[in-house]
């Protein structure tokens, strides 16, 4: 499934979308785009997941927090990243 994830023009567009040359040897912008790319797999497989029929998100028993919350954290920290990538 990585595979798959990786040659798809959505997660490509998001590479492009967090690259910058600049700011390749901070320490701080390289954990945060790891971190953006690793819930990219995850919000993939969940979306592979989900039955086409169900509208609800079940809670998960492993996670306290509901998927589409993360998905908004994340979500807002990709556009803050993104700003710092245009002012640089």
């Amino acid at each position: 499934m990585v595979t798959q994830v990786r040659d798809s023009l959505s997660y490509q567009i998001e590479e492009l979308g967090l690259d910058c040359p600049a700011l390749e040897g901070n320490q701080m912008f390289s954990n945060l785009r790891n971190r953006l790319r690793h819930f990219f797999f995850q919000q993939e497989d969940h979306r592979r997941s989900k039955s086409p029929f169900s509208r609800t998100v079940q809670p998960s028993k492993t996670s306290t927090v509901d998927f589409s919350f993360k998905m908004e954290l994340h979500r807002g920290l990709k556009r803050l990243l993104r700003e710092v990538i245009v002012i640089k």
